[in-house]
């Protein structure tokens, strides 16, 4: 008796778990393509465009491309473009920046900027081939001749995978345990705040903590969950060392990065189908009949006064032929909306409030 009854709980655990693992996977789920306006290809960034800094100030995109994930790339190298939305000449293309003192082992993966006394600094996270250990390469931007030039490097026992306040979205440093933790929805990831010195942890057990973004006032804290299929939103302390939960953005897609622009709406480049994300090396091949590429999908998130509810619209959904695997999404508040992926194309698109 107490033998069949074990027998029942397990196969419940067991069926439980599968049904979770295939609700993840989005295998029920079909992409249609719909355009905000008019959406063309990037010229430059070819092998991914995962993360983008919009410098509002200047007018100006830093974009990471040749990510490292776990899965070697030969051949790729880590690059930094810029995108100039100011210059007509160059619409539809993103220049690579030269780096001085460039790193030996250089992966660009997340980024963001610090303005002080008008100079431009990068916080780009790096990943190292072949090992896979992590640290934060810091640039100062020349506004001159456009080039970068690399100040610093922050390692920490701390840095497990990404970008202080940064996230590690899981403990798992190979693919295979990293998909375990996929899969299992399990709590891996961290969130913390650097300060120079030490790390201080701001959750210290998260389900996937990806992308982030604080608002302006440096009050709210804002978290996609990629496995959870969410965004999180937080009060932070002033000092940046605690947060308190406010609410759950459930999104029914994978959000991947953040982006808020000037009227407070929330940016993000998703995975609508997660089964399609293990398929990376399909973004490197052309677009043709017989070829499943991943599919893309931006989000525009709009929040109540008091950051508890939400109402999300799509402006952009792609089934891989235009762009692969899309990461992150910036508006520019004047009718562009750059798309970046996170291992093939850049899309610029034109975008007026009444097409979403």
């Amino acid at each position: 008796m107490l033998f069949k009854l074990v027998t029942w709980v397990l196969l419940a655990i067991l069926l439980a778990v599968a049904a979770k693992v295939l609700w993840f996977l989005d295998l029920n789920k079909r992409v249609y393509n719909h355009r905000p306006g008019k959406c063309q290809l990037v010229e430059g960034p070819v092998n991914g465009a995962e993360d983008i800094e919009y410098l509002e100030s200047e007018g100006l995109a830093f974009i990471t491309s040749g990510i490292f994930y776990m899965a070697p790339r030969p051949g790729v190298e880590g690059k930094i473009f810029l995108y100039d939305f100011n210059d007509p000449a160059t619409k539809y293309k993103a220049t690579e920046l030269k780096i001085k003192n460039k790193p030996a082992k250089f992966q660009a993966h997340g980024i963001t900027s610090w303005v002080e006394n008008g100079k431009v600094f990068l916080y780009v996270v790096n990943h190292h081939q072949p090992e896979f250990t992590h640290s934060i390469e810091v640039f100062e931007f020349n506004k001159v001749d456009r080039s970068l030039t690399h100040l610093k490097t922050f390692k920490h026992e701390n840095f497990i995978r990404d970008k202080f306040v940064f996230t590690n979205d899981g403990s798992a440093q190979t693919a295979r345990m990293n998909l375990i933790e996929m899969l299992l929805g399990l709590k891996a990831g961290s969130i913390g705040y650097f300060d120079g010195q030490d790390v201080h942890w701001l959750l210290e057990r998260d389900s996937s903590p990806n992308g982030l973004w604080v608002d302006l006032k440096k009050m709210v804290l804002f978290v996609a969950s990629p496995n959870s299929e969410c965004v999180k939103v937080y009060n932070l302390a002033k000092d940046f060392k605690s947060i308190s939960f406010i609410s759950q953005i459930d999104l029914l897609t994978s959000p991947d990065n953040l982006y808020m622009d000037k009227t407070g709406h929330l940016w993000t480049g998703a995975h609508p189908v997660m089964s399609k994300l293990s398929e990376l090396e399909s973004c490197n091949r052309k677009p043709r009949a017989g070829i499943e590429r991943a599919p893309s999908q931006v989000l525009r998130i709009q929040f109540s006064a008091d950051y508890k509810t939400a109402e999300v619209t799509e402006p952009y959904t792609d089934d891989g032929r235009q762009l692969c695997c899309s990461a992150t999404a910036v508006h520019d508040g004047k009718g562009n909306l750059l798309i970046g992926s996170v291992a093939a194309e850049l899309v610029h698109c034109e975008y007026t409030e009444h097409t979403i």
